[in-house]
């Protein structure tokens, strides 16, 4: 019997694009205006034309203006109440003209100017998600009180994990799957410094989504980015640009499949790293005169020995209250003292980090100032512990991504602390190029010293 072969896989055609199926959106506080950046048309109205989607493109200039509030016009004269886009309120409508000018509310009247911000490190979240946002978050965690998720998937993630849902969130493939740090791992100081959350780097879980291994290569290019659409706040697949027509033709407005663990907040953050690295590709030619927002005092070369979590004063949390007008209340993520108080949904009082470890320091001194901050912290969740019946202890089991947080894992950091100021060239991995190595020269890692030093 012959094997039946299949005809050639099938090609995705999506719709040509030239240079003319995208939106400019420029500053008009200059002469002739600057181009800050430009969406491709890949929205479609009801009459089927070509446009971008306005609530994103207004969400994005807010943040390229330094969470500055504005509207769009068609003219570089604020002025010109005519040339104003109507009905801006209104989200959902879809921008179809070549080109836009952002107006920003605090901007100067006379200069129309207000600074740009064209790098992550000069964005500080604002202090309350927007409403679309927050509305969002609410139908998020409206779904997830109804519909729970498996125990498992809320907790077992590690950061390292090739497959931690088991599906890509926007194909539903099962496989060729990688994990996605919403918040960069290189942008650590920068998370330190705008103070997201108490004084803990964002929780792995929260900061981790799945996609399928092609998808996050376009995602980590600033193609497209994740956003709630419509009336009932779903979160989709967004494709600002056209560099991955396939990909955009296949996905663009797609639904989104996120674990309720994933913070809301993050997700914002990412958004908004999305549209800053567009920013940069068209911000360099502007004129000398062109203004744009500092990087945070925390981030700047003189800070950088060593950046102080919390270096903001405005924090960005779900569960701020949205007033409408973008401010809100900002709550401090805090220990609770008993398991009643715990919310299993976000999981955000016991924070690892976003990046692998935090074992390099400054001095002693620095060392022991951090080993009392865990210290202190061992010691609230052994009280935490000691009050709850131990069969209970495994929801206050968290995966980290160096260590476990359990009642004495403090004195376990201090060995691998001192063992690490004693050995610097050993990596945070616990591998080393120029390790010690044992009689039998084999590699040693910081759990291998552990174990011979300490029997453990």
């Amino acid at each position: 019997m012959n094997m039946h072969c299949k005809p050639p896989a099938f090609k995705v055609t999506p719709p040509s694009h030239s240079e003319r199926d995208h939106v400019s959106f420029f500053h008009p506080g200059y002469e002739p205006p600057v181009l800050l950046f430009r969406l491709s048309k890949l929205d479609m109205t009801t009459e089927g034309a070509r446009g971008v989607h306005l609530g994103t493109a207004l969400r994005a200039c807010e943040i390229i203006a330094n969470n500055t509030h504005g509207f769009l016009s068609t003219s570089p004269d604020r002025a010109d109440v005519h040339a104003f886009v109507q009905d801006q309120q209104d989200f959902e409508l879809c921008l179809v003209r070549s080109h836009y000018f952002y107006h920003a509310v605090h901007a100067d009247f006379a200069l129309r100017r207000y600074p740009v911000c064209a790098s992550f490190s000069a964005w500080r979240p604002p202090s309350a998600l927007p409403r679309e946002w927050a509305h969002a978050q609410r139908e998020r965690s409206r779904e997830a009180h109804e519909n729970p998720e498996p125990y498992n998937s809320l907790f077992s993630l590690n950061i390292d994990s090739k497959t931690p849902d088991h599906e890509c969130c926007i194909s539903g493939w099962q496989s060729a799957l990688r994990t996605v740090q919403l918040i960069p791992e290189t942008e650590e100081h920068w998370f330190n410094a705008v103070g997201l959350g108490d004084s803990s780097p964002p929780p792995a879980s929260s900061n981790l989504i799945t996609l399928r291994s092609d998808i996050r290569a376009i995602l980590e290019e600033h193609i497209f980015t994740l956003a709630p659409r419509g009336r009932e706040g779903d979160l989709v697949a967004t494709f600002l640009q056209a560099g991955a027509p396939e990909a955009a033709h296949l996905y663009h407005n797609r639904v989104v499949k996120l674990p309720a663990r994933v913070s809301m907040a993050y997700l914002y953050c990412r958004f908004a790293w999305t549209v800053i690295g567009l920013v940069q590709r068209y911000c360099k030619h502007g004129p000398p005169d062109f203004e744009f927002v500092d990087v945070l005092p925390e981030l700047r070369p003189t800070s950088l020995g060593r950046v102080q979590p919390n270096g903001g004063d405005h924090t960005l949390s779900d569960s701020d209250e949205e007033d409408g007008e973008g401010n809100g209340s900002v709550e401090r993520m805090l220990l609770p003292h008993t398991l009643d108080e715990l919310d299993f949904s976000d999981n955000e009082f016991i924070m690892p980090s976003p990046s692998s470890h935090h074992l390099f320091f400054t001095d002693a001194a620095d060392m022991e100032r951090r080993l009392a901050e865990l210290e202190s912290r061992d010691a609230r969740v052994t009280a935490l512990y000691e009050s709850s019946q131990s069969d209970d202890f495994t929801d206050l089991y968290f995966e980290r991504d160096d260590d476990d947080v359990y009642p004495g894992f403090s004195r376990y950091r201090r060995m691998a602390y001192e063992y690490i100021q004693r050995t610097p060239s050993v990596r945070a991995c616990g591998e080393s190029e120029h390790a010690p190595v044992s009689d039998d020269s084999e590699d040693y890692s910081i759990s291998t010293w552990l174990e011979d030093e300490f029997d453990i």
